[in-house]
């Protein structure tokens, strides 16, 4: 069995490689990063994944840093949603298994493929619906048992995997902090603390570090919004929305 995390050094991801090792059945995990230089952020995101590689995974583990294919590269995306992503992640793994292996790709009992899906961020393809059809249409593409699942089983919130994180692993808990990245607007290869993936990272990371939001309008937007459609919102990441935005209050005084 290969299985194969889909690597970016965001929290979920960074997360999501204790938790395999730990809840999973993994031996040779491989680490499988994708890299788009048409991307604003992504040099930044790449020297995260490249600190952790070097600092922080296990030797027993192994990464791949792959190029992604050069059409889907130039299609046009927003800073915060990159169409079909997944998927595409999904199919170049297995043609990579399949160029690296060959013969014994074909002779392996199947592929697990793992997303770092949560319960309170789910997209069109991160959720266990496309899960459950992705797997069907590449295990009948490759002729081989493919499956495509989330790490955490779409059970969990952001905010609880960082609380299962600090639970298991408290001398570990600022690496979270210094080694991982989420952000749209880099500036100086660095969090630029002013955009919704900081924002969702900063919430997340409360309960080890305080970190600073500098667009106060964008924060009293966001709070008009999640109390207007409170019931849309998963109630562990409203009250930790809350409770994070309440904190800067206190530190910064009040917006």
């Amino acid at each position: 069995m290969r299985n194969i995390l889909l690597f970016s050094a965001g929290v979920d991801s960074f997360i999501g490689y204790y938790y395999l090792r730990e809840n999973y059945d993994v031996p040779n995990l491989t680490l499988m990063y994708f890299y788009n230089d048409k991307i604003p952020y992504a040099a930044t995101e790449l020297k995260y994944v490249l600190k952790f590689r070097d600092e922080l995974m296990d030797k027993s583990a192994d990464m791949r840093i792959i190029s992604y294919p050069q059409y889907y590269s130039n299609i046009p995306c927003t800073d915060s949603f990159i169409p079909a992503r997944n998927l595409i992640f999904a199919l170049c793994t297995c043609f990579k298994l399949y160029n690296d292996y060959a013969t014994a790709y074909l002779q392996s009992d199947g592929i697990n493929i793992y997303l770092g899906g949560l319960r309170d961020d789910r997209i069109g393809d991160n959720s266990p619906e496309f899960c459950k059809h992705a797997s069907k249409l590449l295990s009948a593409s490759f002729d081989e048992q493919v499956t495509v699942k989330s790490v955490f089983d779409y059970k969990l919130s952001k905010y609880e995997i960082v609380e299962w994180f600090l639970k298991n692993h408290p001398l570990l808990a600022q690496h979270l902090v210094t080694h991982t990245f989420s952000c749209y607007s880099p500036i100086n290869n660095d969090h630029c603390y002013a955009c919704r993936a900081c924002f969702r990272r900063n919430v997340s990371l409360q309960n080890i570090e305080l970190l600073p939001f500098h667009d106060k309008q964008k924060l009293n937007d966001w709070i008009i919004e999640m109390k207007e459609h409170k019931d849309t919102y998963d109630p562990v990441r409203y009250e930790a929305t809350l409770n994070y935005i309440e904190k800067l209050k206190q530190q910064e005084g009040e917006l």
